[in-house]
């Protein structure tokens, strides 16, 4: 890769990053990068090529430089849907569920069927410490949503293959608000045998995510 387009490559990440897609212009870039517009057309034949050129090929560094949000904000504008865009996070690399979730699940606001269709395109089993990967990830819903309808979380993750114990304890740990009676109850009505849910409040009480005094 040639030295200048090197230059316009760092340039245009920091001002996207800073300013966001609508905001910068090809002359921002090439002040930056000291070089002339024409050398930035060149190379990537428009400010919205170099942008999309950018969000394949460098989305991680976008979330590294604090960029993520505006760049979400710019593909949900342009019709990328939540697949595309955790297709870009993986293939660039991001593994840390948590960190993907935090910009997708807020753009996917409280709705929890977004939330769950997000998060059917996250694979979290070639990640390390899918458990705790999954409790961040649970976090991302709206807090009311997750008081007021555990069950509903609980059982979509039952479909994704989780087991009764992972799922509890995601859900126990995400939400320490939650009562365990409550729980308890929820978990019982949907046919978990007790020792099942003991087993799973046990293994977010071990995380250290539940207070002594519930």
């Amino acid at each position: 890769m040639d030295s200048i387009k090197c230059r316009i490559i760092r340039a245009a990440l920091a001002e996207f990053t800073l300013n966001g897609y609508c905001s910068v212009t090809l002359q921002h870039i090439a002040d930056q990068a000291q070089c002339t517009k024409t050398a930035i057309m060149q190379r990537f034949g428009s400010k919205k090529k170099l942008y999309q050129w950018l969000i394949k090929n460098k989305f991680r560094e976008f979330f590294n430089l604090g960029g993520g949000d505006r760049m979400i904000a710019y593909l949900r504008k342009n019709k990328y849907s939540y697949v595309h865009i955790v297709q870009h996070g993986v293939s660039s690399g991001i593994t840390n569920i948590g960190f993907l979730a935090s910009h997708l699940f807020s753009d996917a606001g409280s709705n929890i069927r977004h939330w769950m269709f997000v998060f059917r395109q996250l694979d979290l089993s070639s990640i390390p410490h899918p458990a705790k990967s999954l409790t961040i990830a649970i976090r991302f819903i709206d807090d009311k949503m997750i008081m007021e309808q555990p069950t509903r979380i609980l059982i979509y993750l039952l479909s994704l293959n989780y087991s009764p114990e992972e799922a509890i304890a995601a859900i126990c740990a995400a939400e320490p608000r939650l009562p365990l009676a409550f729980i308890l109850d929820e978990a019982q009505r949907i046919g978990l045998a007790v020792p099942t849910i003991a087993a799973g409040i046990s293994r977010a009480a071990d995380s250290g995510t539940l207070c002594a005094t519930r």
